[in-house]
């Protein structure tokens, strides 16, 4: 099997299972992940973090990026720019999930006004969804490219991926292009990503 059918095979059956999830236990396992990613040390330094907005059944971001505006860290969110032959993110600061957060793309919350982009080298922390991960840190995402081409700009040591526990796999296939994380945070805690001769 090619290894774009490979993904795409992993990608549906994670998200079939992801999506089967009840509701209460969603919430409560996005819970924990808040709770490790408070704890999280290079989180308690960072004055710029950068989350993404819940989409479908993904873990929900709201209550931390509601945290971090309470411990007064600027909060970054993307917004996706879809333009010929080129797709990006752009990250943009917000003050308020409720005010400055619109359905975009996808149906996909994001910051609505094309202001307060964050150039890339003042944040501190990217939080990276993804539908599947490794342990060498390789993801799966929707198969759009744009995490893969904004964190090509973002040191490898400020990517962090989050997603339930399982979602990490053992390996996944990767290629040239796909983009790592240093670190993984699920429910169950924090995981630190190392890479093999092979991954």
């Amino acid at each position: 099997m090619k290894k774009t059918a490979k993904k795409k095979t992993i990608r549906n059956n994670i998200i079939r299972l992801r999506d089967k999830m009840p509701a209460l236990e969603r919430k409560e396992k996005s819970k924990m992940l808040t709770q490790n990613i408070v704890a999280l040390d290079e989180f308690g330094r960072a004055n710029t973090v950068m989350f993404f907005a819940t989409w479908r059944s993904e873990p929900d971001t709201l209550p931390i990026i509601k945290k971090s505006l309470l411990m007064q860290k600027n909060v970054v969110l993307p917004k996706v720019e879809k333009g010929r032959g080129k797709n990006k993110l752009l990250p943009i600061r917000i003050e308020s999930p409720e005010n400055d957060l619109r359905e975009g793309v996808w149906g996909i919350r994001e910051p609505y006004k094309r202001e307060n982009i964050v150039p890339d080298r003042k944040i501190d922390l990217v939080f990276v969804p993804a539908v599947a991960f490794d342990g060498a840190g390789n993801r799966i995402g929707y198969g759009g490219g744009f995490y893969d081409g904004f964190l090509k700009n973002i040191p490898l040591s400020k990517r962090i991926g989050v997603g339930f526990e399982f979602q990490v796999l053992r390996k996944i296939p990767f290629g040239n292009k796909d983009v790592r994380v240093k670190k993984i945070i699920t429910e169950k805690g924090v995981k630190t990503c190392f890479r093999t001769p092979h991954s």
